[in-house]
């Protein structure tokens, strides 16, 4: 299955890139001896952010799944089974 939404792909680009920026800072924070309460912090941040980014991708993989025009009935749900599988890893 892949992006084929563009605004939701640009969007998922735009939410990896700030979690890439989060990760840098992290990387900045202990550079700098800051408190690791606040590094604590900000590791969740990033965590938060990953998991919204992954339901993200599994809703457009659903959609992409369910809605794709064209597809036969056994195709769909291999797919479907992917998608089951792929659910079942990241859960």
């Amino acid at each position: 299955m892949q992006i084929i939404d563009k605004t939701k792909k640009k969007q998922l680009k735009d939410r990896l890139a700030r979690l890439e920026g989060q990760l840098r800072g992290i990387q900045q924070m202990v550079e700098d001896e800051r408190d690791c309460v606040e590094i604590v912090q900000q590791f969740s941040a990033v965590s938060s952010g990953i998991h919204s980014a992954k339901q993200s991708l599994l809703t457009c993989a659903l959609d992409t799944c369910l809605v794709q025009p064209g597809l036969s009935e056994s195709a769909r749900q291999v797919q479907i089974k992917e998608l089951i599988d792929l659910v079942t890893r990241v859960a």
